[in-house]
């Protein structure tokens, strides 16, 4: 048999792996979607980091252009979560925030792309008031059954296939 030798890990490629605040992990991936002169092209995006324990949490985040998160408490309320930010890819400086959401035992954190709410039937559009209203039916919901409960009212609005992504992450603190 050969014998291995052990190697050293490698750092990570891309400078964004090396932050480790959500900011400054958007303000890198700018960076780097500027130097490559896209013609146009940019992305929206959310960027979070959780810490979640015995008896709640938090959730520092910052968005780049992305729909903010909702937070639905224990309670059956809903809160958006963070401050708007600039998509990233078009200016050399955008401007992102980086907020502190504190989380209770119960409170689940909902992400989604903009597939969810700019779903539409005719004039009829699921928009944030839907999305709000559908998160909030979901007071004591697992995180399964709130990305169910979205999934199920954006396709009883129009049950074809989207005309946009839909996508969902659900994070919920254990009560």
């Amino acid at each position: 048999m050969g014998t291995s030798a052990a190697r050293a890990p490698r750092p990570p490629r891309s400078p964004a792996a090396r932050e480790s605040s959500p900011v400054r992990i958007l303000t890198v991936l700018n960076e780097a979607i500027v130097r490559q002169e896209t013609q146009g092209r940019f992305c929206t995006v959310v960027c979070g980091l959780l810490d979640a324990g015995d008896g709640g949490g938090s959730l520092t985040m910052s968005s780049g252009g992305h729909p903010l998160p909702l937070v639905l408490r224990a309670g059956g309320g809903v809160e958006t979560a963070g401050r708007p930010g600039t998509l990233l890819g078009v200016f050399p400086d955008p401007d992102l925030a980086e907020d502190l959401v504190p989380l209770g035992p119960g409170d689940a954190v909902v992400l989604y792309t903009d597939g969810v709410t700019e779903e539409r039937a005719g004039t009829r559009i699921f928009g944030h008031e839907g999305l709000t209203a559908t998160v909030a039916a979901c007071r004591g919901c697992t995180a399964d059954q709130i990305a169910e409960a979205i999934e199920q009212a954006v396709m009883e609005l129009h049950p074809e296939a989207p005309r946009d992504d839909i996508a969902l992450l659900v994070l919920r603190i254990r009560p």
